[in-house]
């Protein structure tokens, strides 16, 4: 699994197919902390199936299953960044990647701040 270097112009494209402040930016960055590359999403809770995939996702979480939720967001929020990755289809080159791994547990953690800042956003609080 290779995950590219994006240029500003490739940044910018995907910024403005999901709209100002949607779009969600992981850096990989190497042991030397230099940059290796870019992965692009849409912020989970601005995409169109907000609904059924923030319920897919907390169903999954529920059931501990955390690598399997993280995937339902890359699946779901997938812009750009990773060298022969259609969220389509199965590659399990790409699947059996550590790299991969770690991805998944990103995205996992973008969900799970991005549903809970959401209620908040709707004025619910958890007290």
């Amino acid at each position: 699994m290779r995950i590219l270097k994006l240029l500003d112009a490739q940044l910018s494209d995907f910024e403005q197919k999901v709209g100002k402040g949607n779009l969600v930016v992981i850096e990989k960055k190497d042991k030397n902390g230099d940059l290796e590359g870019h992965i692009c999403l849409q912020r989970p809770s601005s995409t169109p199936n907000y609904f059924s995939t923030a319920s897919r996702f907390r169903q999954i979480a529920r059931d501990n299953k955390d690598l399997e939720a993280g995937e339902l967001i890359l699946r779901s929020c997938y812009l750009g960044g990773i060298q022969d990755y259609d969220p389509k289809k199965e590659n399990d080159a790409i699947r059996n990647s550590a790299l991969y791994v770690g991805v998944l547990m990103k995205c996992f953690q973008i969900a799970d701040e991005d549903f809970i800042q959401g209620a908040q956003g709707l004025g619910f609080r958890i007290m």
